[in-house]
């Protein structure tokens, strides 16, 4: 997550990235490791690079650029959510068995 954040995009007008990591607990659903950062967020491009296993729209120069990072994730999760400005989703392993880890 930390090295998604490296590659992120920023408006001109951010002069300092940032990014906040805390675990947070969810009466319903317990605890979580929530990621906020001020980028611009997520383009339909990037959502589709999320989805697939093998792509990344990174160049070589980017730390992430080899597309796996973001994937790691479920190492650590069988449904994490995606919120990033006007997308929501989320990989739900419980509904859509491993496929979920590809398909929102």
């Amino acid at each position: 997550l930390i090295q998604n954040a490296d590659d992120n995009r920023y408006s001109n007008d951010v002069m300092v990235p940032s990014l906040e990591l805390s675990v947070q607990v969810d009466p319903t659903f317990g605890p979580y490791i929530a990621t906020v950062n001020n980028e611009l967020g997520l383009s339909k491009k990037d959502v589709r690079a999320i989805c697939d296993v093998n792509a990344s729209l990174k160049g070589a120069a980017q730390t992430g650029h080899k597309g796996i990072g973001w994937k790691s994730v479920f190492r650590g999760s069988d449904c994490p959510i995606v919120i990033s400005r006007a997308f929501a989703f989320k990989f739900d392993v419980a509904v859509l068995g491993r496929l979920g880890l590809v398909t929102p």
